[in-house]
């Protein structure tokens, strides 16, 4: 028997009976593909130290109630790829896999909700069929209440999709409205120009470089007058000897 690669021998352990069955080696590498692209899907919610085991306990919880509920695996590759492997989100809950959080293992809260729901939705249904039918045994009052309760759910997912249509509906028909006014303004209009962004250097007053600075002229000195001569200095002979 081929054993998987070295690093799925533990994801796989629980189903090593199916991948026994798996004839071919490009079968095989399909299931691998899987495995390894259903095992980075856990790693981003419960990281990569516990993903191998919440997968590996998952594939195990899938055989266990494939063997107890629908028999034995006639078509072992699209078991695992189709059934063993996938999850299944019950409710709009990103790490819901049927009923269990994937990051804690916790129930998950909204289906605890939809539960509680359809238990309220059904004590309702009991309650009106017991007071419709007073003489009534058990089971007709069973199948009676099982037959509203189907009627009342399906009322309700009828009323959901029309819902959703109005919606889509009314939705395409802004969408379609809106294309049609564009559509309809004429080419030649074209919105007015903005006018150019103001600019600090525009209204800062210019500044000279050290430089260049011009030098502040100096005051005119006052006129000399001629009537008094300048003094000169005048040296003797005695002095020379």
């Amino acid at each position: 028997m081929a054993l998987p690669t070295l690093d799925l021998r533990a994801v796989l352990a629980p189903v090593k009976l199916v991948w026994a069955r798996l004839e071919g080696r490009g079968v095989r590498c399909l299931v691998e593909a899987k495995v390894r692209t259903e095992l980075a899907r856990v790693v981003g919610f419960a990281g990569p130290a516990d993903a191998p085991q919440i997968l590996a306990d998952r594939l195990a919880r899938r055989l266990e109630n494939q063997m107890r509920l629908g028999g034995p695996i006639t078509d072992p590759v699209g078991w695992l790829i189709g059934r063993g492997l996938p999850q299944i989100r019950l409710c709009a809950e990103l790490r819901c896999d049927e009923g269990a959080l994937l990051d804690s293992g916790r129930d998950c809260p909204r289906c605890e909700d939809r539960q509680a729901d359809n238990r309220a939705t059904r004590r309702t249904v009991a309650a009106a069929v017991d007071a419709a039918m007073p003489g009534a045994s058990q089971t007709e009052r069973r199948a009676a209440t099982d037959r509203q309760l189907h009627e009342t759910v399906t009322a309700r997912a009828w009323a959901k999709a029309s819902e959703w249509e109005h919606y889509r509906a009314r939705k395409a028909a802004v969408k379609a409205a809106r294309a049609e006014a564009a559509a309809a303004q004429p080419d030649d209009v074209s919105p007015a120009p903005k006018p150019p962004p103001r600019s600090r250097t525009t209204f800062r007053p210019r500044r000279w470089p050290r430089s260049r600075c011009p030098r502040r002229a100096r005051p005119p000195s006052p006129p000399r007058s001629r009537s008094s001569p300048t003094p000169t200095r005048t040296r003797s002979w005695s002095s020379r000897t």
